[in-house]
C-alpha cells in the first residue's frame, strides 16, 4: 500500500481516539505492530482488510487511498455529482453516497 493509505488510517484512528492495539484486535491481529506497519507503509494488506478498516471508521474504502486536505477532495467529488442528484433514483443516490464515503441517506429516514 502507499503511504497515503497508512497516513489516512493513522488520522482516522487518532481522530476516533483508539489505539493501534484496539484496531489490531478488531482486525484479528495478535499485536499492535501489525497496525503500526500498515500505518508506516511497510505492510501491504488484502483489500478485504482495507474494507474492514473502512467499515470500522464508517468511511468509504476509496477515502482510505485519497489524501484529505480539509475535505476539499470530498467536496469536489460531491460538486461533480450535483447535476445528477435532482433526477437520481434511490439506488443511484446510494451508489454516490458509497463512492463518496458518506453515511446512507436511508439512515436519516
Amino acid at each position: 500500500m502507499n503511504n497515503t493509505f497508512g497516513t489516512r488510517i493513522r488520522e482516522l484512528r487518532k481522530r476516533a481516539g483508539i489505539t493501534q492495539k484496539e484496531l489490531a484486535d478488531y482486525l484479528g491481529y495478535k499485536t499492535s505492530s501489525s497496525v503500526a506497519r500498515i500505518e508506516d507503509g511497510s505492510n501491504d494488506i488484502p483489500i478485504s482488510v482495507a474494507a474492514r478498516i473502512a467499515d470500522y471508521f464508517n468511511v468509504g474504502i476509496s477515502s482510505l487511498f485519497i489524501e484529505s486536505t480539509n475535505g476539499m477532495e470530498e467536496y469536489a467529488s460531491f460538486v461533480r455529482f450535483l447535476p445528477y442528484l435532482s433526477n437520481a433514483k434511490d439506488y443511484q443516490l446510494k451508489a454516490i453516497e458509497d463512492m463518496l464515503g458518506m453515511p446512507s441517506s436511508e439512515e436519516g429516514r
